[in-house]
């Protein structure tokens, strides 16, 4: 051993000097640690992607999502990326001092090698005790001494003769003998044509070299000439060597033929294995078994390379993740499922078969849409490429069969022993490479190219079934791409990539980038279906690229419209029902389907609530339809209260209504006429969306529903009506002279100023007046109504005219009070107009601001016209009634008329209606000095009452032809009352009179005397009796009387008077018992006053109800009739004998006791 002494620098040294190695430094430890800029880098990178994600999904929801939603989105990106920024922030702090945790991180890892090595070393040095058992054998000595002595060992020989070596003349001549051999056997024998011609003989052997396929070589063991089949086993052919005349070429890494340069040599074991294969079929077969043998050989080799190639292509290749291979050795069969991510071949439903067909050579398959296909230029295009994997010969000799019978030879591949022995030889062809990758390129290229032909003619068929004027909506780039028109300013390219089977958008929108998603995934309507074939993918293709079209038309009509002060309602969503009243103003009918039509509702900022502009497009036609529409909420469901279509053309004679403004002279309201209907489905093409057509949109909307709100309310308040367009001619045919505008004469000299006012709409609509309007006697059977739209200063006005005949008047007004009416009356032309102006812009905007755009609102826009003509119509018949009736008028107005119909009664006056569903009033005279009984003004509010439920009854039955003849009633019917109410007044005078005489003890009254009026048919006339008895003198007991007066009728009499039935009977009870004496005064009362007003030449006048049929005719003759407790009075008798019952009841109390 050495002593080794450390130096002063550190070093270590030996006794002799000599310097020790260092000891080798700490193994750096790198794996599993990734530097801080490249950690850095990523985080950068992947905020990046994240805000580019984030905007470009906020900009395509801008419509879908409010802004709220968008923001929130936003900041909780935002926020994800501040914690992971925070995390970098605290790495970066921690990497200062990452130094020296590297360093303890080394050295930790080098403590635990040592460690290991020591456990390992434990762990052998125990191992050794096993071999305990094994010993070496003891030294040859003998030998040993032997070879030291002699410098080799003495070992015996056994006899061994050694053999001379062969010389190369004996060598040369032995071979030059085979070849002669090989001549000969190979003259005497039939060689199979495909080794006919093929062969050399040479160095004692024949090399048989089938192009394209293998080199093999052959020789006999003696020189026996055999020329009979008989005696080949004598001397049969063995198997010397072999070889592929094909291979990998290292260059281009493809299977290649050219010039045999490339050939593959089997390994040892194969080659030895072969040797026994083929010395055998030499043995049984011959030659022909040799060929058999090797080709079928070589073309699974040129299989096995094409699935190794494919599997390559399968690492680093473009092809990685799209393909998928399954080589089947055994049955010599590759199958490549290409697209192998796309629905449509996913789980092996696109592949391409390729193997050894029925003459062992290779061929193909190709499996698609769930079946083997056949395609003439796929077939060519492939063959010319796997025949340089075949034997020339056999390749050229099978190219006319494989395009004559390829049906046959594609569809079926397996390892038969069959051979096509009616070949003939052909000249060689130079042979190309094997390329796989080509192979696939030409088959996904063309597969792509027939998905790409399908969605182009489903996609020109649906358009020109469809459509007409729409020419060139779709069109060829290349046969992978499709330039599709979206609209008329917009198209887009269409594509699949070949390599994925994918499609998509080149430059795509946000839109396009949903829809592309939506394209290449399975359509909904087969997703669970196991199978998805080429036509179902198609048809989703086809709709979604409709739907695509529809959104990109519809975005830009819905610009336009918002351009044009519209507003969009998202709101609204129609039902499957409501939706199929749009298709009843088409000929075809609407077969509405949401990936194909889209509609659209619009409205005006101006309009009511209820208006809607409907908006229905065509994503396969592009043509665009309009309805104008009211729809209503019901229940949460949108319904169709009424609707209109637009129709649009140039050129329109049937039209019921042409817009006079040059903006609109294309925009027409919908024909009635059935003869029309040829062009009843024509719509709106795209080429006509301009300026022009969506401004002037608006006017034409506006017109039809002012028209349409003027319709309903003549149609609310039954009134029928015609509208026409021919008002000259009509005006002419029922000879009147229309009075011209109050502004049309005040403009008439200027015609400035009247282009500053121009007109937007006219209408005239005839009214058919079956004397409910106006009295037929007065006027005629024929009304005109006029509406005119005028547009000043951005403000729309709509005059009203109501005009017509009217004749035969006996109104006495001044021109000037019928002013109050909007009314002028032309005695001399015997005409008259009711006029108005409306200014509808404020009109709609208050109604808007209210909520209430319906055409129910509080003011209709006729209510005014209306009611100033149901006042004319009411004043004139009241006035004709009245005079009729010969009732006094003191004076008339046209919102009132004033009666005297008794000097003891105060001036009535009759309210004419200020609204066409109000009813006449009858009031007091506010100017008289007389106090008002309120028993009388309680009867004129009854009788108000029933003027007013006869207006509602008549509203729901037809019109009256008597409409003011219910006056003369009331007034009768106030006439007939005016007695009772004056007994009233006299009962209340006679029981004040006596009050002081009738009081009690305490001084109460005995007597207390009211009225009750249920109604106008009922007035009863209570009497409060009150009374004190000797055990409660302090106790006040109160009983009741009570006497009811009704009108009736005695069917008796011929007159048919009225008759009032003063009635006792409710007062029949035990508890008034102690008031007999009181009915006999009663009773008593009636009974003198009947002998006093007795007729004397007929004293039984009044004594039987059928005397009153040969009576007196004046209606005020005095009646009575006696019915047990009631009786049957005229009106007047009542007021006599109802004061006497009332004098009957003080004087039963002057006589009766303070107590009872």
């Amino acid at each position: 051993m050495t002593d080794i002494e450390p130096e002063t620098n550190g070093n270590h040294t030996t006794s002799n000097g000599d310097k020790l190695k260092t000891p080798p430094e700490i193994p750096h430890i790198s794996n599993n640690i990734i530097p801080l800029s490249t950690i850095l880098k990523f985080y950068t990178q992947e905020a990046f992607k994240q805000l580019s994600t984030v905007i470009e999904n906020l900009s395509s929801t801008q419509e879908s999502e409010n802004d709220s939603v968008r923001k929130k989105k936003f900041l909780e990106t935002i926020i994800s990326l501040r914690q992971d920024f925070v995390k970098i922030y605290t790495l970066v702090k921690w990497s200062a001092s990452a130094k020296d945790v590297s360093k303890l991180i080394d050295l930790l890892n080098w403590c635990r090698m040592q460690e290991f090595h020591f456990d390992q070393l434990g762990i052998q040095l125990n191992g050794l005790t096993g071999f305990s058992g094994a010993k070496l054998p003891n030294s040859d000595i003998i030998t040993s001494l032997e070879v030291f002595f002699k410098h080799r060992p003495q070992l015996p020989s056994y006899n061994y003769i050694p053999i001379q070596r062969i010389s190369s003349e004996k060598t040369l001549e032995v071979l030059e003998d085979l070849n002669l051999i090989l001549t000969t056997r190979l003259a005497l024998i039939d060689i199979p044509k495909r080794l006919d011609n093929n062969y050399i003989i040479k160095d004692g052997r024949i090399y048989f070299s089938v192009p394209n396929e293998f080199q093999v070589s052959i020789t006999v063991a003696n020189d026996l000439i055999i020329d009979s089949i008989e005696d080949y086993y004598k001397s049969p052919f063995y198997f010397i060597d072999f070889k592929f005349l094909f291979g990998i070429n290292p260059e281009t890494s493809l299977i290649t033929h050219t010039d045999n340069k490339i050939v593959t040599k089997l390994p040892k074991s194969s080659h030895e294995k072969l040797e026994k294969t083929i010395n055998n079929v030499l043995l049984n077969q011959g030659l022909r078994g040799l060929y058999d043998v090797l080709h079928k050989y070589s073309i699974s080799f040129k299989l096995y390379l094409i699935a190794k190639q494919l599997k390559e292509l399968l690492i680093n290749t473009r092809w990685r993740n799209n393909l998928q291979v399954n080589y089947q050795t055994g049955k010599s069969l590759v199958i490549i499922n290409y697209w192998a991510t796309h629905f449509l071949s996913r789980n092996w439903r696109s592949f391409i078969e390729l193997g050894i067909d029925k003459k062992y050579n290779l061929n193909f398959r190709w499996f698609k849409n769930g079946k083997y296909n056949f395609n003439q230029e796929l077939s060519q295009t492939l063959s010319a490429q796997l025949k340089n994997s075949n034997s020339s010969s056999n390749s050229n000799s099978n190219s006319s069969s494989n395009s004559n019978s390829s049906s046959e030879s594609n569809s079926k591949l397996a390892n038969s022993n069959e051979l096509d022995e009616d070949d003939d030889n052909q000249d060689i062809e130079e042979p190309e490479d094997l390329n796989v990758d080509l192979i696939l390129n030409v088959i996904v290229n063309k597969h792509s190219a027939l998905i790409m032909e399908k969605v182009f003619n489903q996609l020109t068929l649906r358009f020109n079934k469809e459509s007409h004027h729409d020419q060139d909506q779709v069109s060829y780039l290349s046969p992978q791409q499709l330039l599709l028109k979206l609209s008329p300013t917009k198209s887009t390219i269409f594509c699949i990539n070949p390599l994925t089977g994918f499609f998509y958008f080149i430059d795509p929108s946000p839109l396009q980038d949903t829809l592309t998603k939506k394209i290449n995934s399975p359509p909904m309507i087969v997703k669970n279906n196991s199978f998805i074939s080429e036509s179902d993918m198609v048809n989703n293709i086809i709709d979604n690229l409709i739907q695509l079209r529809l959104e990109v038309f519809n975005k830009e009509i819905n610009n336009k419209l918002l351009t044009t002060d519209w507003i969009n309602n998202d709101i609204i969503n129609l039902g499957e029902y409501e939706v199929s009243k749009l298709g009843n103003f088409l000929v075809d009918g609407l077969n509405f389907k949401k990936n194909i039509h889209n509609i659209k509702f619009y409205r005006r900022k101006n309009w009511p609530s209820s208006w809607i502009l409907i908006s229905l497009i065509s994503g396969i036609t592009s043509t665009s339809y309009w309805w104008v529409a009211r729809l209503k909420s019901i229940s949460g469901e949108w319904k169709i209260q009424w609707i209109q279509k637009l129709k649009f053309q140039s050129q329109t004679n049937n039209s019921t209504n042409n817009i006079t403004n040059n903006n609109t002279n294309h925009i027409v309201e919908e024909s009635n006429d059935n003869t029309n209907t040829s062009i009843l489905n024509d719509g709106v093409a795209p080429s006509r969306f301009n300026y022009e057509f969506f401004s002037s949109l608006s006017t034409i909307c506006s017109n039809m529903i002012i028209d349409h709100m003027i319709l309903e309310e003549l149609q609310a308040r039954k009134i029928r009506f015609l509208k026409t367009d021919s008002i000259n001619h009509i005006l002419q045919k029922f000879n009147i002279e229309e009075i011209p505008d109050k502004d049309d004469e005040i403009h008439h000299e200027s015609d400035q100023e009247d282009k500053a006012k121009p007109l937007v709409y006219e209408s005239v609509i005839l009214i058919y007046n079956h004397n409910d309007l106006l009295p037929i006697y007065n006027s005629s059977t024929s009304l005109f109504l006029k509406i005119k739209l005028i547009n000043s200063n951005n403000v729309t006005q709509m005059k009203l005219k109501l005009f017509g005949n009217l004749r035969n008047l006996s109104i006495k007004n001044s021109p000037e009070s019928f002013l109050q009416l909007n009314l002028k009356i032309d005695e001399v032309k015997n005409y008259f107009e009711i006029y108005d102006l409306i200014n509808l812009s404020s009109r709609l905007n208050s109604n808007n601001s209210e909520n209430s755009g319906e055409i129910e609102t509080k003011d209709g826009l006729l209510d005014r016209v209306f009611d100033n003509l149901n006042k004319l119509n009411k004043l004139i018949k009241i006035l004709d009634q009245l005079n009729k009736g010969k009732i006094r008028i003191i004076e008339n107005s046209v919102n009132d008329i004033t009666i005297k119909l008794h000097d003891s009664l105060d001036n009535l006056i009759i309210k004419l209606p200020e609204k066409s569903h109000e009813g006449i009033k009858i009031l007091t005279d506010p100017d008289s000095k007389r106090e008002i009984n309120p028993e009388f003004g309680l009867i004129l509010t009854y009788l108000n009452r029933y003027l007013a439920s006869q207006i509602n009854t008549n509203e729901d039955s037809e019109p009256s032809s008597e409409d003011g003849a219910s006056i003369i009633g009331i007034i009768e019917c106030i006439k007939e009352i005016e007695p009772i109410l004056h007994s009233i007044s006299r009962i209340r005078e006679n029981v004040l009179k006596h009050e002081n005489s009738i009081k009690l003890a305490n001084g109460l009254s005995k007597l207390n005397f009211d009225v009750k009026i249920p109604n106008v048919n009922t007035i009863q006339y209570i009497f409060h009796l009150n009374y004190s008895t000797v055990n409660s003198a302090k106790k006040i007991f109160k009983d009741k009387i009570v006497i009811n007066l009704t009108f009736k009728k005695n069917k008796f009499d011929v007159i048919n008077r009225n008759l009032i039935k003063i009635s006792l009977k409710d007062n029949l009870n035990s508890k008034n018992i102690k008031y007999k004496k009181l009915f006999e005064l009663i009773f008593k009362s009636i009974n003198d006053y009947d002998l006093e007003n007795q007729s004397p030449q007929d004293p039984t006048q009044i004594q039987t109800p059928a005397s009153i049929n040969s009576g007196n005719n004046d209606a005020h003759a005095r009646l009575l009739i006696k019915l047990n407790y009631d009786f049957l009075v005229s009106s007047s008798v009542v007021e006599e004998l109802m004061v006497r019952i009332g004098n009957c009841f003080v004087q039963y109390l002057q006589l009766e006791p303070q107590t009872r």
